[in-house]
């Protein structure tokens, strides 16, 4: 390929505008072109890649990362040091789209490759060229980037795959993962079929399908001999999770007072509680998380499972979005408030010591001080450990953005929005202080702020900290903490010693 042969000169160029098949330079024009790609070292091109918005971004810079290393290329944490830079973007919210953009514009002087990854790529298409982007693809097709990039370095033409596919789960790649991880990532479902009316996930991230069950085991394998202690489980409706099988029997189930809007699991096949009970079978030594949950796809046997195994967080994430009938009916979620508060009682029930968290959307088209008083009472019922709270911010080709006003003021959604996390604060402060002489096992992620400090989760998802006066516990270590004090957001706590994943 030219990428090779170009490697072998000393000062390799080539531009960044489009030229016609015709206008192909020779490889003397070619080399006193004046915008630099390819640095001429043993490693291949360098490409450095920003990341933004979800975890699932995160695992997909990991997949690309592992993609273009396999073609020679070769990744740089040094910005200063790439030949291409990608960024990986988000489309979930205007304001995450800005961020981007600001970026782009930033970037712009470096003369450099910049390729647009994600959901911004699936959603703008073409209209990032004019943003300065010269690779855009969309995150079923960076399979394709290799292709892609020799061809803009033969062409100069502007590249762009944004096809979305209904198979396409990159079960066969490995991501790249940080060589001293603690806790990573692990992609085991793509895409999205709950067309809820506010959300653009499922026309930047395409239909459901799930990961081949032994390839996510294997990946599993291979991080914990790597030395990962926790994996989180990736999916845009991580628990509806669903491989066919003929010769697996299971039987699709949804929470009590729960629908479908798209009932496309029904058969034979691997279903998320089996996959969760035979992770934590065969990792038993390794925590285990999930997310982003639909509260519909969390049946008995869903909640049996968490609470079997000592090893499955006890951490659960209910994103209610509303606690209004009327506005969760024009957001298309298919439950009532009351099937949110018998969900989350059930759940209480069944898992002991389970901590809560939720998503919670303010301003949503038509929402009145009434819609928004219910959220309020329903955050003040159920008591949420943690909340991530947003004003709604319309987004194209949505079914809201079809259908209805964005008609609630900017000056009003963001009012709400304060109150709404002045109230969350409070609740958050009450349960942290309860946590005040509790012992928890605590996973160590990374040092502390201070010297000698040490910073981890518990399994209910609550950071802690502690002293490591005399250096006796490291990162990777689980050690068993009695919590002295607490804040909004961060509980301290004493050190009593190692131990293993849970008190049994």
């Amino acid at each position: 390929m030219l990428r090779q042969l170009i490697q072998s000169f000393q000062k390799p160029h080539f531009s960044s505008y489009k030229r016609g098949l015709n206008d192909i330079p020779s490889l003397s024009e070619f080399m006193k072109q004046q915008v630099p790609i390819i640095n001429n070292t043993n490693k291949g091109p360098k490409f450095f890649i920003e990341t933004y918005g979800c975890q699932m971004n995160t695992n997909d810079s990991q997949i690309v990362q592992s993609i273009l290393s396999n073609e020679g290329y070769s990744n740089t944490n040094d910005i200063s040091e790439a030949d291409i830079i990608f960024l990986n973007t988000c489309s979930i919210r205007a304001n995450a789209e800005k961020k981007v953009f600001q970026r782009m514009s930033e970037l712009k002087s470096q003369n450099k490759v910049l390729g647009i990854l994600g959901c911004m790529a699936e959603r703008l298409k073409e209209q990032l060229f004019t943003q300065g982007a010269n690779i855009i693809v969309g995150p079923d097709s960076y399979k394709s980037l290799p292709t892609l990039l020799d061809s803009f370095q033969l062409n100069r033409d502007k590249q762009i795959d944004t096809n979305l596919s209904q198979t396409e789960t990159y079960d066969d790649i490995l991501p790249i993962n940080p060589t001293d991880s603690i806790t990573t990532y692990v992609s085991i479902m793509r895409g999205c079929n709950n067309m809820c009316s506010f959300c653009v996930v499922p026309f930047t991230r395409g239909r459901e399908r799930s990961r081949n069950p032994e390839s996510i085991l294997q990946e599993i394998d291979v991080l914990t001999q790597k030395g990962v202690k926790e994996v989180t489980l990736l999916g845009q409706n991580v628990n509806s999770y669903f491989f066919q099988d003929e010769k697996i029997q299971s039987q699709h189930e949804n929470s009590a007072g729960f629908k479908e809007l798209y009932k496309l699991r029904y058969g034979n096949g691997l279903r998320f509680d089996q996959l969760l009970n035979e992770i934590a079978v065969r990792f038993p030594k390794t925590r285990i998380r999930f997310t982003s949950p639909h509260p519909k796809n969390f049946p008995k046997k869903v909640l049996e499972v968490i609470a079997k195994h000592p090893n499955i967080c006890k951490n659960i994430h209910i994103p209610i979005q509303s606690g209004s009938n009327d506005i969760l009916q024009k957001m298309r979620r298919n439950y009532t408030r009351r099937a949110i508060e018998d969900l989350c009682k059930d759940i209480r029930n069944q898992i002991p010591n389970v901590t809560l968290s939720t998503d919670v959307i303010v301003g949503f088209c038509d929402e009145t001080e009434q819609d928004f008083e219910q959220t309020l009472s329903l955050l003040e019922l159920i008591q949420f450990e943690n909340a991530f709270m947003f004003a709604y911010s319309m987004r194209e080709k949505t079914h809201a953005q079809r259908n209805f006003q964005d008609n609630v003021p900017e000056s009003v959604k963001q009012n709400r929005l304060e109150r709404l996390i002045e109230l969350q604060h409070k609740i958050m402060n009450q349960k942290n202080s309860l946590e005040v002489g509790k012992k928890h096992i605590v996973l160590v992620e990374q040092l502390g702020n201070r010297p000698n400090q040490l910073r981890g989760r518990t399994d209910t998802n609550k950071t802690v900290v502690f002293e490591n006066e005399k250096n006796i516990y490291s990162t990777g270590d689980f050690v068993e903490v009695q919590i002295i004090s607490s804040g909004l957001k961060t509980l301290s706590g004493r050190p009593l010693n190692k131990c293993q994943i849970n008190f049994n």
